[in-house]
């Protein structure tokens, strides 16, 4: 499902390449001056606030606020195929690492010599190009939705042009 959002991503890119490049360049641009600001601080706060705010507007925009039966419907659709065997995947990961996380603390926590994941991903967060990487990566899982919500919008129009 994401590959299938990437590639209308792609898509759109390639028909409007000019905007497609400045929007991704601001972003990169503000993912850099976000990422580095002081952890915790008031500037960092509004900076994770911005975008979070942006997603919901877009959200909103698009439709996915509604309390209209066509809203409702469309998400009933998107998880028609959700079944406990296709979570299996997403769990046996969280239980793996929440396990790695529970030895590492158990066999010592913070030493050099059993490091926890906490302890990898920090050192991995102190270089900024890493926190850039999270942050577009964080940013982009959180704006999938909208692309999802459009492109359905999209078809069900088409659908009644066709028939009308």
């Amino acid at each position: 499902m994401v590959a299938r959002d990437l590639d209308r991503l792609w898509h759109l890119a390639r028909r409007r390449p000019l905007p497609a490049v400045l929007v991704t360049a601001g972003l990169l641009a503000y993912g850099w001056w976000d990422t580095g600001l002081h952890p915790f601080s008031s500037a960092a706060y509004a900076g994770v606030a911005l975008p979070v705010a942006a997603v919901v507007a877009g959200y909103a925009l698009a439709g996915g606020l509604s309390w209209q039966p066509e809203a409702a419907a469309y998400y009933r659709r998107a998880a028609d195929g959700a079944t406990w065997k296709g979570s299996l995947p997403w769990l046996a990961l969280i239980l793996a690492t929440v396990g790695l996380e529970s030895a590492g603390l158990a066999l010592g926590g913070r030493s050099h010599t059993v490091p926890t994941l906490s302890d990898v991903v920090d050192h991995a967060l102190a270089w900024h190009g890493v926190r850039l990487l999270f942050f577009v990566v964080w940013l982009a899982l959180g704006s999938l939705p909208i692309v999802r919500l459009r492109a359905s919008r999209a078809r069900r129009s088409a659908a009644e042009e066709n028939v009308v």
